[in-house]
Order: structure tokens, then C-alpha cells, then sequence
């Protein structure tokens, strides 16, 4: 068996740092997509993802890093909202308009509840010349039928934050968790498009480091009943 443990309800797995010994416990990913645990971890390979990209992709003279959130009307059923949300989404990338502003970008979807419904809209981190509101609401509108959307400038540091934000969030009720985590098992947390799509991003090495030792070369164990094995990385 691997060297793993329960600890709240959550499973984890122990890494030895192979230089000195030093122990870490990892969570295993488990099917909440709201588990905080979990979240963390896969907030921490996102922003590896995004700082690779960000800085594989030059940025085109005039452009900048930004945050445009899309929302389509609230509904009582979260997987269709889903799927329009996203369908509405890709029409607004294949239209005129999207393509003139919008060079490439990530997205990540947001689920909240409310007493009109549920309410899922898409943080879009892209990067972008000027684009006049006005012009993207119309766009929007045509894509969706009719919905809201907000461009927001950011820095590189800042849009970093937002996808620890957003993929870290929990606050959903936990009567609701199980009914939107179920709907988001069919979809990625970080769908990349436009120029950002192409960019081939490498099996990345751990880049954890030991705080003793300041390595990043972790094992762990595999037990049976007669043998012990080692196994490096994460």
C-alpha cells in the first residue's frame, strides 16, 4: 500500500525529501471540486500553467492582462446553465468582434446561489487591446441573448490572484456543493483559448521546496509484505 493517511476526513499522502529526510503531506485528489484541500493544490498547478504561458507568449504591442466576467440569467437548472454558459461562450469567440481585442486568454467557471437560482458566469483572464464596453455588451448579448459582462484591468501579479480566488472558493452551502460539483466534473477548471490554446506546456518538475534543505527532489513509499519501494515525485 502506498504510505498514506486520514486526517479530517481527507486522504493524504506523506513525500520524504530525498536529500534529508524532511516529510510533507500531500492531499489526494479526491471528486469535490469545493474539497479546500484539493482546491489549493490544483490553484498551485494553474498559476504554474499561466506563469509558464505568460511567459512563452510575448505580448503584442498595445495589449494588456485583463479579467472579463460573463453571466447569462439565473436558472433553477445548474447543468443546462452550464452548458449555455459555455455554448454562449464559444459563440462569442467565433465572432467578429472577439478576435479584433482578445489575443488569448484562460477561463475559469464560478458557481454561486442566490434565491432566484443558481448563477454560473465565466472569469476570462486574457490578454487585450482596448475594448470598448459598449461594443463587447453588444457582442455578448448576441452570443447569449442577453446577459451581463465586466472588463476589469489587471496586473500579471493580480490576475495570478484571481485564479487562487476562484478556484479556491468554498462558500457554496453545503446542501449545494454535491449538485455543483457533480455539474463541473464534465468540465475543465481551466479551458485555455485563442493564442494561449497552442502553446504546448511541458510536464513541469515538482518545484516544491524542502524548507530544510531547500530541495526539490520528493519520494514516497510503496509498501507490500515482504518489500518496500520508493517512488520520486509528486
Amino acid at each position: 500500500m502506498y504510505e498514506e493517511h486520514t486526517t479530517s476526513g481527507h486522504r493524504w499522502r506523506r513525500l520524504y525529501c530525498a536529500h534529508c529526510g524532511r516529510w510533507v503531506d500531500i492531499p489526494i485528489l479526491c471528486s469535490d471540486r469545493f474539497c479546500f484541500a484539493c482546491s489549493r493544490v490544483r490553484a498551485a498547478k494553474i498559476r504554474k500553467r499561466l506563469r509558464y504561458i505568460l511567459g512563452s507568449v510575448p505580448l503584442k504591442p498595445g495589449y494588456f492582462p485583463a479579467v472579463i466576467t460573463l453571466s447569462i440569467p439565473n436558472s433553477p437548472d445548474l447543468a443546462q446553465q452550464v452548458k449555455d454558459l459555455i455554448s454562449s461562450f464559444r459563440r462569442l469567440r467565433q465572432s467578429r468582434v472577439w478576435p479584433e481585442y482578445v489575443s488569448g486568454g484562460a477561463t475559469i467557471i464560478e458557481i454561486k446561489k442566490n434565491p432566484t437560482g443558481w448563477h454560473a458566469h465565466i472569469h476570462a483572464f486574457v490578454m487585450m487591446r482596448y475594448f470598448p464596453w459598449k461594443k463587447l455588451n453588444k457582442a455578448w448579448g448576441r452570443a447569449s441573448g442577453g446577459s451581463q459582462c465586466y472588463i476589469t484591468k489587471v496586473s500579471i501579479k493580480a490576475a495570478l490572484g484571481y485564479v487562487t480566488k476562484y478556484v479556491t472558493k468554498t462558500d457554496l452551502p453545503p446542501e449545494d456543493r454535491a449538485e455543483a460539483s457533480d455539474c463541473l466534473k464534465r468540465y475543465r477548471l481551466f479551458q485555455r483559448f485563442g493564442a494561449w490554446h497552442h502553446v504546448r506546456i511541458p510536464r513541469l518538475m515538482c518545484d516544491m521546496l524542502c524548507r530544510e534543505c531547500g530541495k526539490s527532489d520528493w519520494v514516497f513509499y510503496v509498501y507490500d509484505r515482504h518489500r518496500v519501494f520508493s517512488a520520486r515525485g509528486t
